[in-house]
């Protein structure tokens, strides 16, 4: 028993021809396209959101660092947005909120403990209670603002309905909500 090939063309033809033709590349290209147009705009949303996930985990790691030493060292440490001159701002509450996407300090006693400087350029942070955060020796959020929870808000102006924000809580700990 065994087998036997018969190759037979079916067009009188003497060889094979392999290949796509015009139409097909057209047709496929024409796939391609629609598909590059539907998910473009899904892309760029992605992209955002994944940029303010970047900043708001920067900002979370650098609240649980500034109430960590706040607690190993037994005294405030502040956390405020970047300026040369420290986190000399009050601690009242402020309307509408203050900017913090050119970056922030982490200070306790005048020593400069961490910094960060922006790293996108189109996002905005706004802290919604005062112009620092000072986290107390037992961890807790310890400012004059201290009514319920404080929220910072990570936004693109380009893309307004898509938002992350960190809370926090009065007894310190950072919670996180987003638009998704």
């Amino acid at each position: 028993m065994g087998f036997q090939a018969s190759y037979r063309h079916s067009s009188g033809r003497s060889g094979c021809q392999t290949g796509f033709t015009l139409v097909e590349l057209l047709v496929v290209l024409a796939i391609v396209a629609v598909l590059i147009f539907v998910a473009t705009p899904n892309y760029d949303g992605v992209m955002v959101e994944s940029r303010l996930e970047q900043e708001r985990l920067r900002l979370a790691t650098g609240l649980a660092f500034a109430r960590s030493e706040a607690i190993e060292r037994g005294q405030t440490v502040s956390i405020c947005a970047y300026a040369n001159s420290g986190c000399t701002g009050s601690d009242a509450k402020v309307t509408g909120g203050v900017e913090w996407a050119g970056g922030w300090r982490i200070e306790s006693g005048g020593e400069l403990l961490q910094r960060a400087e922006k790293q996108e350029p189109r996002l905005l942070i706004k802290y919604e209670c005062s112009s620092r955060l000072v986290y107390g020796s037992l961890g807790d959020r310890s400012s004059s603002a201290n009514e319920g929870s404080c929220e910072f808000k990570f936004t693109d102006p380009g893309y307004p309905s898509i938002w992350k924000s960190l809370i926090i809580s009065e007894g310190g700990r950072v919670r996180m909500e987003s638009s998704s």
